[in-house]
């Protein structure tokens, strides 16, 4: 996707362009061409990715394709498109003997089509949906974003079909609404979190009274299941419908996830604000305390941080320290690469029983992010393998230390890239979740 938003770049500059795409993103590269206003952009496929390949196979592979580029350079061959976008009637019926099998029906279509998540959908009729839209004072054709990665027009309206079908309630909407709003800021990455072929998954975050009033849940399994998060999952699957159906990162096309994850159906959760004893993640991003916002991070893995035994802040913050410091992940690569600097972000977890220890020992957030900078490190050597490219390509100050292994790093760039929220029910396990993009925070009494 970042391939060919830049080779159309060039395109659009008269400079001509031929494009290596292996076999199992060819699809992805007709549906990019069309995002970015360029479907018959030429490229050639080789059967392989170049990812872990020796010099010799990636040469033999583009031996295979060289004459073919060198044609279309010359020439003024293109694509053709691909595969023709599907397309629908604006209102779909469905029948049967009954109407369980007109329900059956629908499902079956719905999912055969790629517009669900693989769960039962709600059926979102013409009645729903204006009940749907009575959870908000915004018009139906009002544009909320334009929508990465498919570079498409998000209206309420479109909002409020795919909250139908996640089995949200009216009162929902304006979370998802502002959670869509968070997402197009550039800043989150959305589309590295829409497209990547890595696990990403938008997760939001709920703060402020509106979420108490709507039942969002934030403590005991506030990411889990059962009729307590009723409002976490219906919200969190809302947005990964959005960014399907109307973003257009379906898997196999934007979205070309190695081996995926749960968390991307749905991940949401309100902050626990009555026990927490700081200020809450809203406020240190720039809110009052009574308003009402949504927090959306770019989760890329989450970490479970056990420790039922530290009865000091320096206990517990130690167990953090140590939980943040994996090897492969997108978070190191931005660690030490110039390109990224948006990356890199943490967001730490931390139960309310964590919460009361560092509290009491005297840590607040600015002390947690600089003991958190100071001490999750590792060495060099365990990090280094994972960065690919050159010393030259690494950030200036990271030269030097990359030359000895066995240098101590951090795992994030500065103490401003860790981030916490107090949420979960009483017992000493929090996590830690590694992120893509900075937390961007928007309100959601602008969208009620």
């Amino acid at each position: 996707s970042w391939l060919v938003h830049d080779i159309i770049q060039l395109e659009r500059r008269r400079v001509p362009t031929v494009s290596i795409v292996s076999k199992s993103f060819e699809d992805d590269t007709y549906a990019s061409a069309r995002a970015f206003g360029m479907p018959d952009l030429p490229f050639v496929v080789v059967p392989e990715t170049l990812s872990n390949r020796t010099e010799a196979e990636i040469i033999a592979m583009a031996d295979a394709v060289i004459d073919r580029i060198v044609e279309l350079l010359v020439s003024a061959d293109a694509n053709e498109g691909g595969k023709a976008l599907a397309t629908a009637p604006e209102i779909l019926e469905y029948s049967g003997s009954d109407q369980l099998a007109a329900l059956d029906a629908f499902q079956e279509d719905f999912l055969t089509r790629g517009w669900g998540d693989g769960f039962p959908l709600i059926q979102p009729t013409e009645a729903r949906v204006r009940d749907m839209l009575k959870g908000t004072s915004h018009a139906p054709d009002e544009v909320v974003c334009t929508l990465e990665p498919g570079m498409t027009l998000a209206t309420v309206e479109k909002i409020a079909i795919n909250a139908v079908m996640a089995g949200c309630k009216p009162e929902y909407l304006p979370v998802v609404l502002a959670a869509v709003e968070a997402m197009n800021d550039p800043m989150f990455q959305l589309r590295i979190v829409a497209c990547s072929t890595g696990m990403h998954a938008p997760c939001t975050i709920v703060n402020g009274p509106y979420g108490r009033k709507i039942g969002v849940n934030s403590g005991r399994a506030a990411l889990g299941p059962g009729v307590q998060s009723r409002a976490n999952l219906a919200i969190g699957r809302a947005v990964r419908l959005v960014l399907m159906n109307v973003g257009h990162a379906y898997v196999g096309s934007l979205d070309l996830d190695t081996i995926g994850s749960p968390r991307k159906i749905s991940m949401c959760y309100a902050e626990n604000e009555a026990e927490n004893p700081w200020e809450p993640l809203h406020v240190r991003q720039g809110f009052k305390l009574d308003d009402s916002t949504v927090t959306m991070f770019g989760v890329t893995s989450e970490v479970e941080c056990l420790d039922f035994a530290s009865t000091t802040g320096a206990g517990v913050m130690n167990t953090f320290a140590g939980t943040a410091v994996p090897s492969g992940t997108d978070g190191v690569y931005a660690t030490f690469h110039k390109s990224v600097i948006s990356f890199g972000h943490i967001m730490m977890l931390i139960s309310t029983d964590h919460a009361m220890v560092l509290a009491n020992s005297g840590f607040d957030p600015m002390s947690i992010r600089r003991y958190m900078f100071e001490n999750a490190r590792r060495e060099y050597k365990w990090l280094g393998s994972n960065q690919g490219g050159t010393i030259e390509e690494l950030e200036d100050n990271w030269r030097e230390i990359a030359q000895n292994p066995e240098s101590m790093v951090p795992v994030a760039r500065t103490a401003e890239h860790f981030h916490m929220v107090v949420v979960g029910g009483s017992a000493g396990k929090s996590q830690v979740h590694l992120g893509a993009g900075v937390p961007i925070t928007r309100s959601i009494n602008k969208w009620l």
